[in-house]
Order: C-alpha cells, then sequence, then structure tokens
C-alpha cells in the first residue's frame, strides 16, 4: 500500500523552525550544514523513512554517523549541583496542532548542549484525512516522549545555555 505524504504540512513546519538556527526556543537544534533549513530537515528525514513508513505513529530514531546538531534533554540526576532549574511554562504555536495549548517544563540554566549524531523522525496520519499522513516532530538528539508524560519530564529538564 502506498501512502500519501504531506510532507511540507503547515502546523509541522512551524514546530520544527523551534528546532533550526535561527530559533530563540529551548530546545534541540540542528547545525549540520546540510540540515539548518526546514526543507533539508523534511526531505532528509522523508529519505529515512519512506520505505519503512506503513500508515500508522512511528517513531524511528536513525544514527547519522556524523554531529548533526546539539541535543538539550538532561536527565535531572545528570544536571551539576548549584545549576538553577526552574518550571516554564511553554504555549503551543502551531495552529491546528492537536498538543495541549501550554505545558509546564523544566529548564536548567548555563549548561552546554551535547553534540549528537542522532534524529528521531514522529511521522503518523493527519486527523481526518484519509490515507494522508505527516511529521509531527523532527528533531536532533534521543527521543523524549510528548509532554503528557509525566513520569519522564518530572525527571527531564531543557538545557538554556546563557
Amino acid at each position: 500500500m502506498k501512502y500519501s505524504f504531506q510532507k511540507y504540512y503547515p502546523p509541522f513546519m512551524q514546530h520544527l523552525k523551534r528546532h533550526l538556527p535561527e530559533s530563540r526556543t529551548v530546545g534541540s537544534q540542528f547545525t549540520s550544514p546540510d540540515l539548518i533549513t526546514a526543507r533539508q530537515v523534511v526531505d532528509f528525514a522523508y529519505e529515512k523513512i519512506k520505505y519503512r513508513y506503513r500508515g500508522e505513529r512511528m517513531v524511528l530514531t536513525v544514527d547519522c554517523g556524523r554531529v548533526i546538531g546539539l541535543d538539550a534533554v538532561i536527565a535531572l540526576e545528570d544536571i551539576p549541583l548549584g545549576t538553577t532549574v526552574r518550571k516554564e511554562t511553554r504555549i503551543k504555536r502551531e495552529q491546528g496542532s492537536s498538543r495541549k495549548p501550554s505545558y509546564t517544563v523544566l529548564v536548567a540554566y548555563g549548561l552546554r548542549r551535547r553534540h549528537t549524531t542522532k534524529m528521531v523522525i514522529v511521522a503518523e496520519p493527519i486527523a481526518g484525512a484519509r490515507n494522508l499522513h505527516t511529521f509531527s516532530s523532527i528533531y536532533p538528539g534521543n527521543y523524549a516522549p510528548d509532554f503528557d508524560d509525566a513520569e519522564f519530564w518530572n525527571t527531564h529538564a531543557f538545557i538554556r545555555e546563557k
């Protein structure tokens, strides 16, 4: 069965911008010269999943074999003593997203994000669009579940370098 992939779905493209170099949003960020625009990232991810995707939600972590970005999620147990950690509210900015309008995350200040060779690709059907599929997230680093996974997000924080 062939799936119709909407690679440039507007709500997703808004989300993806937070992982590009010009973003000021706390989080992981692409830095590789061939992955600094939304189109480059989406095209790369599409090539990685196009023969694997089967029409259902799919989470794929790809090791690119080279540094592609900065991972900005850290376990609380790995944060050095004396580091400032605060709760912050993030507001959903993507129109048409199924995510909650806002959510609280922990943010650790003054640490350095870590270089990563990994990319997480999340693909899924578009709600209400028969046989249309899109990406719901693509970011550098290790897999981190959605923000409604309190068990994970109560034990992890985003890194804000400055």
